[in-house]
């Protein structure tokens, strides 16, 4: 997403993770841990590995949570957020 702020990101990320969660049983799919979101802002100098970085950082982070969760941070898992609609 391009041009939202991180409070926007948030609540779209957990819009998302509420839609997966209400989807009917699937065959061999585990659908409470089936969408991990790794969020992250861009920052004026940042080149596009840089931000990729981040928000594979951020996805890990979220997939580590365990679950369908999102997770937002700038590369310093201390200052991550995280989110669960649990």
């Amino acid at each position: 997403m391009l041009h939202r702020s991180l409070k926007e990101a948030n609540s779209i990320a957990d819009q998302l993770i509420n839609a997966v969660d209400s989807l009917p049983p699937m065959r061999m799919v585990n659908r409470d841990d089936l969408i991990h979101i790794g969020i992250s802002a861009w920052h004026s100098g940042q080149t596009v590995p840089q931000v990729m970085d981040n928000v594979e950082m951020a996805t890990r982070h979220a997939a580590l949570l365990g679950g369908n969760n999102w997770s937002n941070g700038e590369g310093n898992p201390l200052d991550a957020g995280r989110g669960s609609v649990r």
